[in-house]
């Protein structure tokens, strides 16, 4: 007889297969592999956007406009790499555009005077305040600036995010010690700070360090100071108020700016962290109110938010000062949660969420002028849109259920803000697919320019991080499609599960990554990818690469981590991505991050197994594909010994890598020589394993065809739908929305500089798109025809890959796994079973029975409700949970309401430690190894055919001594029909068993030779499912009732 304890012995002995869960491998040599072009160049060109061209390029901040609508202030950055360094200024945004002073910061004082904040003249560190005046002239829209004026010096600190209140107070941001004391010299302090004989940096609670820095005796703290006209001169005031308690800091480090407060004329509105909760752990900012000019000793710092909540954005003032918003995320700790829409009424004291109903994020706030609408901007299908929205009246309590209201669209989901190079170019085009849960999923393909029609072309897929983030239609000097495409590269983003701009917001959707890092993203980027692989011929999947930064990079090791997933990439970059998931929870600087995407902190149960069951560093002896790895010695965020020891990984087992670390970058490239060679590096990693043509025709004739320089373009129109496509800075500048008469800001780019186009609000107002419905699933109820002329070794076979197909129709596997089968898909699998359960043991249950047993046939009722407990683990309301459940028992056919009962029955076991589903796992362990004829299957993973054939000796070896060979099984069928013909009560009910091989099945009958091939398919996956190691301690146990039980039923 074939025992499990003898059948493991057996493999273990001749496929060298190892139980152990890190397998110890061997240092390799690395093979030979085609070395890097030594004459390797970036592609260059006039009219190609080059990594150099694109570093080059204009880089606007956020635009300021003044309380009138017609002038904006934009800051200008620009480098050159001939120059070898930045030039910065400020522009004031009229046609034509008029440059002002190098360096500082600017921001308006009225409507027709600029305040401008530069490094003092004298060399100190100090810093002066001008005033510029400015003439404009509607009718010729010419703007001329007069005379700066030297008005006064700030004190001797690091002064930023300028904003001025008509009541003549200036507000701004200061870095400074614990005392907040600017007149006490801040610089002396500095001074003696770095002179305090030793480098200790000392710390009783986190952040220790912080994105890309340590945290030192400093924060930011707001201050105001007064600024006035006196005899037609503006004066600085002497006194500096600090506007904060001692325990507040904005704006919110690391990356916190001007649009982490706001003013009015009477009153400063602030977010911060809170300081009761130690930042590390948790996401949570407060939102207070305080006076701009406060009374010595009073405490009038007002908080308005509730104190329960997570994150809050862009607190805003209305322009009377009577009422507040902001975004608020509910949940405290989990940083991509949906940003609602709040509302406080400072004079009722009341607060209240106005979009509590609508499933969208919202993002940079804006008052109209008259209050009572706000202007804000949400993600939507990879877009930014405008939408504005009005302010219900103010409810008589705090947090009242408000009646709904919607959002209203004030651009159109069609706005695009992409690069054109020339009218010949291929757009961006944007596609859909279906992907995990049958979820809509989206994704981009950027073509490059001046493509040969039917020629291939080597593609790159790049993955985002977050990794709740998305691949949006905008502007990004770091990973920018373009640039990808024009050195020749069909370039494919991807937006799987947790998007968070991507659609509206579903929890299922945008959450569903907590704790499943591994699983139901990729998921998405399995089938996405085959998407494109299926449906744009001028994809070469023979030539494909992929990259991925954060998550992305995480993403990178994940993939190659599975090579059964077939992506059939020949190299891979990693940049600063995530290598011990459960390391990571420990040394990264925001802890709630992990907390939160892994179900609670690395040494917590259930943290830690799903870190485990995620990390990379448990499956190294898959990898096999060259991979770059490219890490900043400053990135806070993953550790630089993640990338480190992804490549010391690599090395070690002789796959071909490469290691570039910037140990002066943090988790971004941002300087602009690293970020050329960061751009290098890639291209040329990507070149020497997939390669483009030398002479990319696609470039040159793109650069012979072009008629438009590479600039920003902009179009005259009002109308924000015939915006052309240009330039725009990587996110939706906020203070763009500054608000004036009936109008609404649109931000693109002209050749020289950044503009903001006006509009009515009540210009082209919609709502955004809807995707595509999901496709329905056809019925596959009924089994294709069998020829059973055919011997039993053959109809065996052709049989199992019946039973097995219909079961993995439209990889249906993954889903039965996760309870998420159609209806129709969920009751075909469902019958199968059946048939196995119930025809193999009604006929002997009943009284009367005959004795000539058929041997082929069993009598399950032997079997114990111990064993089928195990072999169905599954969590405790699983089947009832599922919609799915209570349809597929509103009709069943005959029989299976019972057998589905049954399988509640055991669902509801309380001592399982195992909650996969067993049989399904065995479906997807079964498909990914290959057929029972030793071939590859359409299965995605690839087993050997040394493996397969031991595998399956083994198993038909068993069988032999279990049932019979093929004619012992030929002569149970015999059995079988005499039967049917002496006890044919037996075999009448609605769904019948054809013990007749030789005739053709009828309609809804299934043969018993699919029956037996059934089970053989579920014994030898179960097998592979336990060598493989996948249900952990108990593994044997299953395996073991599940032979007595393939024993039993086969007599």
């Amino acid at each position: 007889m074939w025992g499990v304890n003898a059948g493991l012995a057996w493999l273990a002995a001749t496929t060298q297969l190892s139980f152990r869960p890190y397998d110890a491998q061997p240092i390799l040599k690395a093979p030979k592999v085609p070395g890097a072009r030594s004459d390797f160049k970036l592609v260059e060109g006039k009219h190609i956007l080059s990594p150099k061209t694109m570093l080059e390029l204009p880089r606007p901040g956020n635009g300021v406009a003044n309380s009138a609508g017609d002038l904006t202030l934009v800051p200008l950055s620009q480098y050159g790499f001939d120059e070898n360094g930045e030039r910065i200024c400020d522009e004031i945004l009229s046609t034509p555009n008029l440059p002002l002073f190098d360096g500082g910061e600017a921001f308006w004082i009225d409507d027709r005077t600029i305040g401008h904040v530069r490094p003092g003249s004298d060399g100190k560190s100090s810093q002066e305040l001008y005033a510029v005046s400015v003439e404009y002239t509607v009718d010729t829209t010419t703007v001329t600036p007069k005379s700066p004026v030297r008005v006064g010096e700030f004190p001797d600190a690091q002064l930023s995010n300028f904003k001025y209140s008509k009541s003549g107070a200036l507000v701004f941001s200061a870095y400074v010690y614990e005392d907040r004391n600017l007149s006490s010299f801040v610089s002396e302090q500095d001074e003696k700070w770095r002179n305090r004989g030793n480098t200790a940096l000392v710390y009783d609670e986190n952040f220790v360090r912080h994105w890309d820095e340590y945290r030192g005796p400093k924060r930011q703290a707001l201050f105001s100071v007064d600024l006035k006209k006196n005899k037609g001169e503006w004066t600085l005031g002497e006194e500096v108020f600090a506007l904060q308690l001692p325990q507040h800091s904005t704006p919110v480090e690391p990356f916190g700016g001007a649009e982490d407060f706001d003013v009015s004329e009477t009153h400063v509105l602030y977010t911060t962290k809170d300081p009761n909760v130690p930042e590390a752990l948790h996401t949570r900012q407060n939102v207070y109110l305080a006076p701009l000019r406060p009374a010595p000793g009073s405490d009038l710092v007002r908080e308005l938010t509730s104190g329960i909540q997570g994150a809050t954005h862009n607190p805003v003032l209305s322009k009377d000062g009577k009422k507040a918003a902001w975004a608020e995320m509910e949940r405290d700790g989990y940083e991509s949660d949906r940003s609602k829409l709040v509302v406080y009424d400072i004079e009722a004291g009341v607060r209240f969420t106005i979009t509590e109903n609508w499933d969208q994020s919202v993002a940079d706030l804006t008052f109209t002028p008259d209050g009572k609408s706000i202007i804000f901007t949400s993600g939507h299908n990879a877009k930014i849109l405008l939408y504005t929205i009005p302010v219900p009246p103010t409810p008589a309590h705090s947090d009242m259920h408000l009646p709904v209201v919607i959002p209203i669209a004030l651009t159109p989901s069609t706005l695009r803000r992409t690069l054109r190079l020339s009218p010949e170019d291929v757009e961006p085009e944007e596609f859909w697919f279906t992907g995990a849960k049958d979820k809509r999923v989206q994704g981009w393909i950027v073509r490059p320019p001046g493509l040969t029609k039917g020629k291939k072309y080597p593609v790159v897929l790049l993955i985002h991080g977050g990794p709740q983030s998305a691949w949006e239609d905008n502007w990004s000097t770091r990973w920018n499609p373009q640039v990808f495409a024009q050195q020749g590269y069909v370039v494919v983003t991807i937006n799987p599960t947790d998007e968070l701009t991507m659609q509206r917001y579903i929890p299922e959707f945008t959450d569903a990554i907590a704790e499943d890092w591994g699983g139901r993203p990729f998921e998405d980027l399995r089938k996405g990818w085959k998407h494109v692989l299926d449906n744009y011929e001028e994809v070469d999947g023979d030539r494909a690469v992929a990259a991925g930064a954060s998550w992305g990079g995480y993403a990178i090791n994940w993939i190659q981590s599975h090579p059964e997933w077939n992506f059939n990439f020949k190299a891979l970059v990693c940049h600063d991505g995530v290598f011990d998931t459960v390391y990571n929870g420990f040394a990264t600087d925001e802890l709630y991050f992990f907390n939160h995407d892994f179900g609670g902190p690395p040494w917590s149960r259930r943290g830690r197994e799903a870190a485990e069951k995620f990390s990379p560093v448990n499956r190294v002896s898959h990898w096999s594909t060259p991979q770059l790895i490219i890490h900043g010695s400053r990135d806070y965020r993953l550790a630089e010994t993640e990338g480190l020891s992804v490549f010391n990984a690599l090395q070690s087992r002789g796959i071909p890598s490469r290691i570039v670390i910037f140990p002066d970058e943090n988790h971004w490239v941002l300087k602009p020589g690293n970020s050329l060679k960061w751009h290098y590096e890639v291209f040329r990693w990507f070149d020497q394993w997939v390669g483009t043509d030398k002479e990319y025709e696609g470039i040159r004739n793109a650069e012979d065809r072009a008629s438009v320089a590479i600039a920003p373009v902009m179009t005259t129109t009002t109308k924000p739908s015939q915006l052309i496509k240009g330039f725009v800075p990587e996110t939706f500048p906020p203070s763009c929305l500054s608000s004036f008469p009936s109008v609404a800001h649109y931000c693109v780019a002209n050749p020289a500089h950044l503009s903001c186009h006006l509009s009515p609000l009540t210009t082209t107002m919609q709502t955004a798109e809807v995707p595509p419905p999901s496709p329905s699933f056809e019925p596959n109820d009924i089994p294709d025809a069998i020829d059973y002329t055919q011997n039993i070794s053959t109809l065996l076979r052709t049989s199992t890959k019946r039973a097995h197909n219909a079961v993995h129709h439209s990889e249906l596997a993954g889903k039965l796994l996760r309870g998420e089968l159609p209806k129709n898909e969920y009751i075909y699998f469902m019958m199968l079973l059946w048939r196995v359960y119930k025809r193999a043991r009604d006929p002997f249950d009943k009284p009367g029975a005959g004795t000539n047993i058929p041997t082929g046939v069993a009598k399950p009722s032997r079997l114990s409700l111990r064993r089928h407990r195990i072999l169905l683990d599954t969590t405790e309301d699983a089947w009832q949970s599922t919609p799915l459940y209570r349809s597929l028992i509103s009709a069943p056919p005959a029989g299976l309401r019972d057998y589905v009962a049954h399988l509640e029955q055991l669902a509801v076991s309380k001592d399982s430690t195992d909650n996969s589903r067993l049989l399904a796992h065995a479906y997807v362990r079964f498909y990914d190894f290959g057929s029972l004829q030793g071939s590859a299957g359409t299965g995605e993973k690839r087993a050997s055919q040394g493996e397969l054939l031991k595998i399956k000796e083994w198993y038909r070896a068993g069988m032999n001594e279990a049932v019979g060979d093929d004619r012992a099984l030929k002569e149970a069928l015999d059995v079988a029909t005499a039967t049917k013909d002496t006890e044919p009560s037996d075999y009448t009910s609605q769904s019948k068993v054809v013990f007749d091989d030789s005739q053709a099945p009828e309609e809804n009958t299934y043969p018993i030779s699919s029956v037996v091939a059934f089970v053989m398919a579920l014994a030898l996956a179960h097998f592979t499912l336990v060598v493989g190691g996948f249900t952990g301690a108990r593994g044997t146990e299953k395996f073991e009732s599940f032979v007595l039980w393939l024993r039993e039923l086969l007599g």
